[in-house]
């Protein structure tokens, strides 16, 4: 798998990481993308995650990209 994925944050963050990064990590055969970017984030943030550039190695057709947006939950 090829591409770059980000991370915008609204109260800062802004993440860019390509599929190569040592951040991301992808398994179950190219269908699960595990990022870890070792930083924590503001409570309350809201992280929508988004890709570009994405295509699977076997065939180089597109990946659709999907939604993701995660909300940070502040500690209690």
């Amino acid at each position: 798998m090829t591409g770059t994925i980000t991370i915008t944050g609204n109260l800062g963050t802004n993440l860019s990481y390509t599929v190569a990064s040592p951040e991301l990590s992808v398994s179950n055969g190219g269908t699960t993308v595990t990022i870890d970017p070792g930083i924590n984030f503001p409570g309350g943030e809201v992280l929508p995650i988004s890709w570009v550039d994405v295509f699977d190695e076997l065939c180089g057709n597109p990946i659709a990209a999907p939604t993701w947006q995660v909300t940070i939950i502040p500690p209690p």
